[in-house]
């Protein structure tokens, strides 16, 4: 038996990448599944912007039931923890 491995120059393996994402793209279950997986990794990539660190301690600043601000966007409840939280 002999090993035979199959060398590929630049420009096939470029024209056969377009091929592949042509007909892979060319599918709407696949656009929607990659559209999903995109989705998904933003959101596990940057959980602390989306939701805001856990507030566990309560909190002494004095911000009991605040109305909505930049710093807490749906106010702070009767203890000042962030109701977005």
């Amino acid at each position: 038996m002999s090993k035979s491995t199959i060398r590929y120059s630049g420009r096939t393996r470029a024209r056969a990448i377009k091929t592949f994402l042509g007909q892979f793209l060319g599918y709407g279950g696949a656009q929607l599944g990659l559209l999903c997986l995109v989705f998904f990794l933003v959101t596990a990539a940057m959980p602390n912007i989306l939701v805001g660190p856990l507030q566990t301690a309560i909190n002494a600043t004095g911000d009991f039931l605040a109305p909505p601000s930049g710093q807490h966007l749906l106010g702070t409840d009767e203890v000042g923890r962030d109701v977005l939280n």
